[in-house]
C-alpha cells in the first residue's frame, strides 16, 4: 500500500491473486457490484491505517513528493524524479557509513555501481521506446504513442 501511495499509481493484478486484488481485472469485473465495493474498501480501509501509522515527518515528506510531482508535470517533466531521488537517497546513506578510507573507497564503489545501473536502465527504456515508436513509422505495429507515453 505504501508504494501505491509513494507512486500513485494502482497495483497491477497478481496472478495468484492478493487480499484485496483478484487475480486479473476480469475477474474483479465479474464479481458483483457489492463484493467489488467491498474490495475497494478495505484496500481503503488499509491506505488509511498505513497513512495513519506513518509518522509525521514522512507525511510531510510524501507531501513534498505530490508538490515536486505537480511542479515537474507543469514543466513538462523535464526531470527524471524518481532517478534524483534514488541518488539522493543513496548519497545521504553513504554520509551516514564511517568515515574511513576503506569505508570510503567501499561506498564510492557501490555509488558508482548503482549509477551505472540506474543509466543502463535509462539506455534501455530509451531503446526500448525508440523501436517502438520505428515499429509505428514504418507501419509494422499499431500507434504506440498510449505505451511510450506510459514508460515515461
Amino acid at each position: 500500500m505504501f508504494c501505491c501511495l509513494l507512486a500513485h499509481r494502482k497495483l497491477p493484478f497478481p496472478k495468484e491473486g492478493h487480499k484485496f486484488l483478484p487475480q486479473s481485472r476480469k475477474a474483479f469485473l465479474d464479481l458483483d457490484k457489492a463484493e467489488r465495493g467491498k474490495l475497494r474498501e478495505q484496500a481503503w480501509e488499509s491506505m488509511m491505517a498505513v497513512l495513519k501509522g506513518m509518522p509525521r515527518p514522512m507525511m510531510l515528506i510524501l507531501r513534498n513528493i505530490n508538490t515536486i510531482r505537480a511542479i515537474s508535470r507543469d514543466h513538462g517533466h523535464p526531470v527524471d524524479r524518481y532517478t534524483v531521488m534514488a541518488k539522493s537517497a543513496v548519497r545521504g546513506q553513504l554520509k551516514r557509513e564511517g568515515k574511513g578510507v576503506v569505508q570510503f573507497v567501499a561506498c564510492l564503489w557501490e555509488r558508482v555501481k548503482f549509477d551505472f545501473r540506474l543509466r543502463s536502465d535509462g539506455w534501455r527504456l530509451w531503446l526500448v521506446m525508440t523501436y517502438l515508436r520505428l515499429l509505428t513509422i514504418c507501419g509494422r505495429a499499431p500507434d504506440t504513442s498510449a505505451l511510450t507515453a506510459q514508460l515515461r
